[in-house]
């Protein structure tokens, strides 16, 4: 398989995107009335095959009301979507405002892919098993220590250079110069 035919995004990655294309799609359309969504969906499957979407969890409301309506012009296209999720179909955008609009989209879900639970020991948390998560009072010497002391334990106590990343829309994050 081509490598331009297949995306492997997080979530939010994956999310951002879409908002972009849909952002620039509007533009394009300078107020027609068009079924946008259904739109970026047929420009995203352009040239892809397969979409692997990491961590998938639904938290926001504007994401929640477009999903259906995206996922059905993926799957009209017979665009192939691999999805991971800490959590199953049915907790997705679980107490979110207005979730009764969402649940078509879970029961889509449950229709359309096949649902694979898998099992394992989370590795990532291993660690830190054991240890506080949290300290309190915030500013407090213990609170301070605590945290000095995970931080050197998570990142092996490097002191390494910083710079300045641009991640999205002006959005900047600080990353260590590897």
């Amino acid at each position: 398989m081509d490598p331009r035919e297949k995306k492997f995004l997080h979530y939010q990655e994956f999310m951002l995107s879409i908002h972009d294309l849909e952002h620039k799609l509007n533009k394009k359309l300078k107020g027609k009335t068009q079924d946008t969504i259904f739109s970026v969906g047929e420009k995203y499957c352009e040239d892809l095959l397969v979409l692997v979407i990491d961590e998938f969890q639904v938290l926001d409301i504007a994401d929640a009301m477009i999903l259906k309506r995206l996922f059905e012009s993926f799957w009209l296209h017979n665009l192939i979507i691999v999805m991971t999720s800490n959590r199953p179909p049915e907790d997705l955008y679980l107490n979110g405002l207005q979730r009764f609009l969402f649940m078509p989209f879970i029961d889509m879900l449950k229709e359309k892919c096949e649902v694979i639970k898998m099992s394992s020991i989370d590795y990532r948390l291993l660690h830190t098993m054991g240890q506080d998560s949290f300290y309190y009072p915030s500013g407090s010497k213990e609170a301070n220590d605590g945290v000095e002391k995970m931080w050197n334990q998570l990142t092996n106590s490097s002191k390494g250079e910083y710079k300045m990343v641009d991640v999205a829309q002006g959005r900047f994050i600080a990353c260590e110069k590897q």
